[in-house]
């Protein structure tokens, strides 16, 4: 068994182009932060939400879980989420290796204004999360993660496309879901049921904004810690290193071809 898996990941490495994988940027952690402006979240809420971001990225204990592990750098984008179609990606994917650009990152978010203030569609953000990993083509990361805060349950659905099946492509494609539900253990309860998943997924609640702050840094600590190592490769394993590149170069084609985002 050990020898034909071998075999056909050095078929699809060949089969891939190179050009595929080569040019992108290694990192330990490709992380989508979703946040939540529909119009249960008033403008002060929606304040402390933000600080809390851009307090995170400035904190030593984030800045030193992104390089304690093996690459010591993440990609990471942030995402304003409402209604079925209502989402903007505030920021694109940027690059974290050291703590000047985490600060850089944080400064960024600083400057943001609010765009929406509708329904609730968890569906629709994680579709739209789900597309931003699939047409990316700069990074290529040990993990990929879509991190989504909010303090309701779904009450919109993009046409075609519900909770479960939105949450069931974002799995598919190998992307693990953790949530940051703001509010009742009940919310968390819906959360932990209907919208995380895959490999080590988990939520930390907030159980409410003035929280928000602590509970996002213990989660981003916690997701970037969990990033699993790679190892430092022996000369006799870097063909197999090769085979599997080819594997995700083959993934990322699958997931190029269908198609870009939803503004």
């Amino acid at each position: 068994m050990k020898r034909t898996i071998a075999i056909l990941l050095l078929v699809l490495c060949v089969l891939v182009p190179a050009s595929a994988w080569a040019d992108a940027i290694p990192v330990d952690l490709q992380l989508s932060l979703l946040v939540d402006v529909s119009g249960s979240v008033n403008s002060s809420e929606f304040n402390l939400q933000m600080r809390g971001y851009v307090e995170a990225f400035q904190s030593s204990e984030v800045i030193g879980a992104i390089a304690a592990n093996d690459i010591g750098a993440i990609a990471v984008n942030l995402v304003f989420w409402s209604g079925r179609y209502e989402q903007k990606t505030a920021v694109d994917w940027f690059y974290i290796g050291d703590a000047g650009t985490s600060f850089d990152f944080a400064s960024a978010l600083s400057e943001l204004k609010r765009p929406y203030s509708g329904s609730t569609s968890i569906s629709g953000a994680l579709s739209y999360a789900t597309e931003l990993f699939a047409t990316d083509e700069t990074y290529l990361a040990t993990k990929e993660v879509i991190d989504i805060s909010g303090d309701g349950t779904n009450n919109q659905d993009p046409y075609g496309t519900n909770l479960k099946s939105a949450r069931a492509d974002a799995l598919a494609a190998g992307i693990v879901i953790n949530g940051l539900p703001i509010g009742s253990k009940s919310l968390a309860e819906y959360y932990e049921s209907n919208v995380i998943g895959g490999d080590d997924s988990f939520i930390v609640r907030a159980k409410d904004y003035y929280h928000f702050t602590e509970s996002l840094q213990k989660k981003l600590v916690t997701e970037i810690s969990s990033v699993p190592s790679s190892g430092t490769p022996e000369p006799a394993s870097m063909l197999l290193m090769a085979s599997a590149l080819g594997v995700v170069g083959a993934v990322r084609l699958r997931r190029r071809r269908r198609g870009k985002p939803t503004a």
